[in-house]
């Protein structure tokens, strides 16, 4: 599996205790973490300060613990159920549409960002369309 976890957090503290989670979560449940873990001190912290950007509504995003983004179904599925093992709270996000604060995102928990499962497809034989829930309607309509 190749999860991508972000960071939000500047504190040490919280970062030391978002790894903490991660290490916890993850591992218990055999998970690998191919892309690494990106924190403000590497130099990642662009990709979280884009996806906070992207929220809908400017007072929609909180302060996650760590940012999850899986790439397929199955490490949707994967994710859900380690987190859902746990005491930690977390919430699932997709195209960050929510208007109130909370919506698509959580304060000291874990956010699931579907933003990473962005394909869309279309069969012109079938005129079927399959879209991922990471996109933007934007995106969709391209």
């Amino acid at each position: 599996m190749s999860f991508r976890y972000l960071l939000p957090k500047v504190y040490k503290a919280n970062l030391r205790e978002s790894k903490i989670l991660i290490a916890k979560l993850f591992a218990d449940n055999k998970l690998e973490v191919e892309n690494g873990i990106y924190t403000d001190t590497e130099g990642s912290f662009e990709a979280v300060k884009e996806r906070e950007a992207s929220f809908w509504s400017a007072n929609a995003p909180l302060s996650p613990l760590c940012i999850v983004q899986p790439l397929t179904t199955t490490e949707v599925s994967t994710t859900v159920k380690a987190l859902a093992c746990s005491s930690g709270n977390f919430t699932i996000r997709s195209g960050g549409h929510g208007q109130w604060t909370g919506a698509s995102d959580i304060h000291n928990g874990v956010t699931i960002d579907l933003g990473a499962m962005n394909s869309t497809t279309y069969d012109p034989t079938t005129t079927l369309a399959s879209i991922q829930p990471g996109p933007r309607w934007g995106d969709v309509y391209t």
